[in-house]
């Protein structure tokens, strides 16, 4: 588990400021680890003290990732919706020609 410790303030375009969560957590080894998130965010979408899961290979713990569902299952989800999309176009046509046949003469 890791915990927000800081919010680190940042200048974003147009001078607006964005905001990006440092995390906190402690390997196995007892080794504590700062980690800044990859995405800053106005406003922000972590609170300090707020907790979440974060996994990380034993041997490169300088590098984890944290684990959100979208994080796990982005680019999954992303093609799942790009295929829905296909399948409803593709089924449309052999429906279409299967009732078009029905009523040509």
């Amino acid at each position: 588990m890791a915990t927000v410790e800081e919010l680190h303030r940042e200048s974003g375009k147009k001078g607006k400021s964005t905001y990006r969560p440092i995390f906190r957590f402690t390997t196995l080894t007892g080794k504590e680890i700062h980690y800044p998130y990859k995405v800053a965010s106005s406003p922000p979408d972590w609170a300090v003290g707020e907790k979440a899961t974060i996994v990380y290979k034993v041997d490169d713990p300088e590098n984890p990732m944290l684990l959100t569902y979208f994080g796990a299952f982005g680019w999954a989800i992303i093609a799942l919706a790009i295929a829905i999309v296909l399948l409803i176009i593709g089924g449309g046509y052999y429906i279409f020609d299967y009732y078009a046949k029905q009523f040509v003469l």
